[in-house]
């Protein structure tokens, strides 16, 4: 057995024998199971003679602490609620420039214990706490049940009234040096005075201590975490909201002679008096074992999406493009070009009437969506309103596009970071039109040659990828994306590049523009498209580059993907929960409308088996690494409003059992 790599934090692995129980859910063929019947449940959490013993008691201070058998201080519940507010329009970041309309640090309490309730055949006695503070108020509830060695935070707030939060957490202190998942999906073990920074795609995980000492914990629905290392244990700053998450940064002033452009900072979303959020917060004691959800699908460790926005001509340059050659009768159509090696990619489209007015052009742009290729609305001087519509209304009905790209905010006035945001005219139109992916038209930069927008390499910052955008009145979702043209494109996307990536199980959103260009130009780059007897032919420089992405591709390492897609399967990842239960097998819940294909979960550490509703899971990789570095990783499909039952066993056939019930000692109540 190995556990997580270069941590010695864990204690012993349990093991039980496997038993054939099935479960509600969808198994590894992609059917829907049966509704489970009572006696598929696990047991109940039911403490031995032998099991651990914890207890939780209230400190000189007011905070609830979770002791060790020993009287040892192993975690401090108590928290506290950081607020920091801002005016609609200004720089994040005010608590550090001194700027902010009004701060908030209060710590919550005073504590109280609730009545116990019986619940699922056991007893769940809850711990809660008051916040109230100038904009909004809340409570946390802490709920310990008989046996179980999870304990569940619940905490909801509410604001009181109209506020633009700079940045509101809860702050929660470990007095163990604690190990942060980072965003390569990887643990990592803090040295003294750093931190680590996680968005809202990467699992916000931790792990401390060893043996009886040992937990983990997990928290749901926040906008991101940090974690850092302090002199006496780990900080925690668990990220309700904070305006560095999702920049916006529409320009001042837009026209033809616009210079020098100015961008204002409307980072900062608009909380609106009576709404709510709420966060779940677990920690599981006496193990720091638990899978990892996986960002990608099919066991896939990257994700790349192309964003193609050159101009598009005619529609030879999109056959072209699509299948490597202009003219369906040439024997080369369809044996190139990104649908002719298995790709896709997002391909910009003007609505205007000269683009998808053109028959030929609207023809192969279906055939195209067809077949899996995500199209975008180009939006380039479309200052006529009618003309807009027009042409969103051509794109939604001939091609379903969902990704809005603007064309240059500087000059183009109509564009949706000029003046277009504040349009409720051209908001509701792509809302009607069914946009949800809107482009940041933001810099973007990696480290040095990489082309991993996540930033492994500094865990420290933020890295901006895929953010909820506010502002204009409707949640669309903003992308970053770095800028890969020719021939920056040919020399940094390559085997070596894309390898890369996916051990840093990284993500790639690229802006490009594969298009046709005279060679012989002065400083002209190899064209992407060239023209052959009055085609367009992909390049062997554009063959290449596609080769190496199906390559990656085929070999299960890269996912290629569209941004509706990506921004979707991000999304829905958030509705997927993992439950131990007493008998060692995981409960995994679905609870959104749409049915996950290929959910994977990573299993640090060693070479696992699974079974899903005790159907072997056949999807499994296990990565390629030095033996104590090997991580396993299992898909399967996931039906939607729907549960599953996990199995994990050994190479051995011994079932996985990190959680064992334990003892709970809540004398103090009383």
């Amino acid at each position: 057995m190995t556990f997580w790599p270069g941590l010695m934090l864990t204690s012993a692995l349990m093991w039980t024998a496997a038993c054939g129980c099935s479960g509600s859910g969808t198994s590894e063929d992609g059917e829907a199971g049966s509704a489970a019947s009572p006696q598929d449940e696990a047991p109940p959490w039911i403490a031995a003679a032998g099991s651990p013993s914890y207890s939780i008691q209230l400190s000189p201070g007011g905070d609830p602490v979770v002791m060790d058998a020993d009287g040892e201080v192993l975690i401090n519940l108590g928290l506290v609620y950081s607020g920091s507010y801002g005016e609609a329009e200004g720089e994040s970041g005010c608590s550090g420039a001194g700027t902010c309309l009004e701060t908030d640090q209060k710590r919550l309490g005073p504590w109280s214990w609730g009545e116990s309730r019986a619940e699922g055949g056991q007893q769940v006695t809850t711990l809660s706490a008051p916040y109230e503070g100038p904009r909004a108020k809340g409570t946390a509830v802490w709920s310990i049940t008989e046996g179980d060695p999870v304990l569940r935070l619940e905490f909801e707030v509410a604001w009181t009234v109209d506020a633009y939060p700079d940045r509101e957490a809860l702050l929660m202190t470990l007095p163990d040096q604690a190990a942060a998942l980072a965003r390569d999906l990887r643990f990592t073990r803090l040295a003294p005075g750093q931190t680590v920074h996680t968005d809202r795609w990467t699992p916000h995980q931790v792990v401390a201590g060893s043996g009886s000492r040992a937990f983990y914990l997990v928290a749901h629905g926040l906008d991101g975490m940090e974690v850092e290392s302090i002199k006496h244990g780990t900080a925690l700053v668990m990220e309700l909201d904070d305006a560095r998450n999702h920049p916006f940064r529409p320009v001042s002033e837009c026209g033809a002679d616009a210079q020098n452009v100015v961008h204002s900072a409307f980072d900062r979303h608009k909380r609106s008096q009576g709404d709510t959020l709420k966060v779940v917060v677990e920690v599981g004691l006496g193990h720091t074992w638990s899978p990892v959800l996986s960002r990608y699908p099919e066991g896939r460790e990257a994700a790349v999406a192309l964003v193609d926005t050159a101009p598009l001509p005619d529609a030879k340059h999109l056959s072209a493009l699509l299948w490597g050659h202009s003219n369906p009768d040439d024997p080369r159509y369809g044996n190139g070009g990104i649908l002719g090696n298995n790709l896709t990619l997002t391909r910009s489209l003007a609505p205007t009437p000269q683009a998808i007015g053109d028959a030929e052009i609207a023809r192969v742009a279906r055939v195209g969506a067809e077949q899996g290729v995500g199209f975008a609305a180009h939006a380039a001087g479309l200052a006529d309103p009618s003309l807009l519509a027009q042409g969103l209304g051509t794109l939604k009905e001939e091609i379903a596009t969902h990704t809005w790209i603007d064309h240059d905010p500087a000059r183009d006035c109509s564009s949706f970071q000029a003046s277009g945001w504040r349009n409720s005219a051209l908001v509701e139109q792509l809302v009607e039109g069914g946009y949800r992916s809107i482009w940041s038209n933001l810099p973007t930069r990696t480290t040095g040659v990489s082309i991993n927008l996540l930033r492994p390499e500094r865990p420290e910052i933020r890295t901006p990828l895929l953010w909820s955008h506010g502002r204009s009145g409707h949640d669309f979702m903003m992308f970053n994306a770095l800028d890969l043209h020719q021939p920056t494109l040919q020399r940094r996307l390559n085997n070596g590049a894309l390898k890369k990536l996916a051990r840093e199980r990284g993500v790639l959103i690229a802006r490009t523009r594969i298009e046709s260009a005279d060679p012989s130009a002065p400083g002209a780059a190899p064209p992407l498209l060239t023209r052959d007897d009055g085609e367009l032919v992909s390049s062997p420089a554009l063959e290449q580059i596609l080769f190496e992405l199906s390559d990656a591709q085929q070999n299960g390492l890269t996912w290629v993907t569209t941004i509706d897609d990506l921004t979707g399967w991000l999304t829905q990842l958030e509705h997927v929960r993992q439950i131990p239960l007493a008998d060692g097998r995981l409960k995994l819940v679905n609870t959104s409308d749409r049915d996950l294909k290929g959910l994977t979960l990573l299993l640090p550490g060693g070479d696992y088996q699974a079974r899903l509703n005790d159907t072997p899971v056949t999807g499994r990789r296990v990565t390629s690494a030095p033996r104590k570095l090997r991580d396993t990783l299992i898909w399967f499909d996931l039906a939607k409003n729907s549960s599953a039952l996990l199995t994990i066993e050994d190479d051995k056939g011994r079932r996985l059992q990190p959680l064992v019930p334990i003892h709970w000692d809540l004398s103090a109540r009383r």
